[in-house]
């Protein structure tokens, strides 16, 4: 249940993120941050998405077998008047 709601979550950020890349791909606004940032207009915050997903299929002469796994990671950064501000959201692998 962890899991899903998870990444879940991460969906809902994604969609706050710039809809073309080609608009956040010149914008320099993110680069201190490095590569895959994007800059949000509506939040005024600096988004990366990132994640991951792995399946494993084995087949034999007993049967077969499936095992799958996936991981999603939101990083939000932007500089505010009190110094950097950072909050990372990982599901567990």
């Amino acid at each position: 249940m962890v899991r899903s709601f998870s990444l879940v979550l991460a969906a809902t950020f994604a969609i706050a993120a710039p809809a073309h890349a080609e608009t956040a791909a010149g914008d320099k606004r993110c680069a201190e941050y490095g590569p895959r940032f994007v800059y949000s207009e509506a939040t005024g915050f600096c988004i990366k998405i990132s994640g991951r997903v792995r399946a494993d299929f084995t087949f034999g002469d007993g049967g077969s077998d499936s095992e799958t796994s996936a991981g999603a990671s939101l990083d939000i950064r932007k500089d505010t008047e009190l110094g950097p501000f950072r909050l990372v959201i990982e599901t567990p692998k």
